[in-house]
């Protein structure tokens, strides 16, 4: 039976989403961090497919499922900036054991963990982002423009909360008549765009026109001493880059349940305990030397990563934890400056309308 994104039944065809996209997450981290690592090559190749579509089509589910923006707001401490704020330090002292060497700064995200400040920041203030008339057109404008400011960058994750907000507004924009007619496309047209974008990420791999750090959407185009024309223009080619894989993937995903699709509502401690095995990978390296030995291993980690950290046993423990330390220890502070915030944005909210009164 179809299913129907209403709340009451389960929509397979996200599960199923989540499920490559974690795979692929996972896929990439490990290939990028192995010493044989070369865009130009298989591996580069894979990765910037990868980062074509995996943050974007995360943020664009999780922007569709936070229509309920009361909830949203609610919830966006606890699932989001609690787990920040615990993760933090203990990646830290991961980093310390690897490497011998780390440095701690909670307004500068280890690796991974910006997603979760991101998606902080969008849950709670979707709420005030859904009165602003064209949100999305002024989204996709601060995703081009944002790159113009070096300034954006690392800290607090500004350059990606600024950058990936235009996926999270569309999939909070996109009902599900929508994606029945992006299913309802024809295979064949779906298999060229397919086939278009495959060449793509293979021309742009092999020949390294563009820094493949570029796929991050993080920092200023004077990092890549590209101009801001140029790379206002190289965001755009990305963007519908982007899209196009979201389309094909909305498509061409099975909308039942099928063997890994549990996997999908238990992605977030995959995200998370990947990260430690990617410090491993990235301080004892791969064998291989970068031929097929390098990626068997790699594939065959992420797998591996992807079923042992997605357990129920592992996902039941990791909410009991943050449900435990929310409740007895920061529930009272995270609802006063929830209400602070909310008094603060009405405040705005009210001498805006009154700025326009008088206009």
């Amino acid at each position: 039976m179809q299913q129907i994104a209403s709340g009451k039944e389960r929509n397979y065809l996200f599960d199923n989403m989540k499920v490559l996209l974690t795979f692929f997450m996972v896929s990439a981290h490990y290939i990028r961090i192995s010493g044989s690592f070369d865009v130009s090559s298989f591996g580069g190749f894979f990765y910037i497919i990868a980062f074509s579509f995996i943050m974007q089509g995360f943020l664009f589910v999780s922007g569709y499922f936070s229509k309920n923006v009361d909830k949203c707001r609610l919830g966006a401490a606890k699932n989001f900036l609690l787990p920040y704020i615990l993760l933090m330090p203990v990646m830290f002292v991961v980093r310390l054991g690897v490497f011998g060497d780390a440095k701690f700064d909670l307004l500068s995200p280890s690796h991974a963990l910006w997603f979760l400040l991101v998606l902080f920041v969008y849950r709670f203030m979707i709420k005030d982002l859904e009165k602003v008339p064209g949100i999305l057109i002024l989204s996709a404008g601060l995703l081009l423009a944002s790159g113009c400011f070096s300034s954006l960058g690392r800290e607090l994750a500004l350059g990606r909360i600024c950058s990936f907000l235009f996926f999270f507004i569309l999939g909070y924009k996109m009902k599900w008549e929508h994606i029945e007619k992006i299913r309802s496309i024809s295979k064949k047209w779906i298999l060229l765009l397919l086939s278009v974008l495959l060449v793509f990420s293979f021309l742009t791999a092999y020949s390294n026109v563009i820094p493949v750090e570029m796929w991050h959407l993080k920092d200023g185009y004077s990092i890549y001493h590209l101009s801001n024309i140029m790379g206002i223009l190289i965001r755009m080619m990305l963007l519908v880059v982007s899209l196009g894989w979201l389309t094909v993937l909305l498509n061409l995903l099975p909308n039942h349940k099928i063997f890994c699709t549990g996997i999908g509502q238990r992605t977030m401690t995959v995200y998370i305990c990947h990260i430690p095995v990617r410090y491993l990978i990235e301080h004892i390296d791969l064998p291989g030397d970068g031929n097929v030995l390098t990626y068997i291993l790699s594939f065959g980690l992420a797998i591996a990563s992807v079923y042992a950290f997605s357990i129920p046993a592992l996902h039941t423990a990791y909410h009991a934890i943050i449900d435990f330390l929310y409740d007895k220890i920061c529930a009272r502070v995270f609802a006063l400056g929830n209400m602070l915030c909310d008094r603060t944005l009405n405040r705005g909210h009210k001498m805006i309308r009154k700025v326009y009164r008088n206009r």
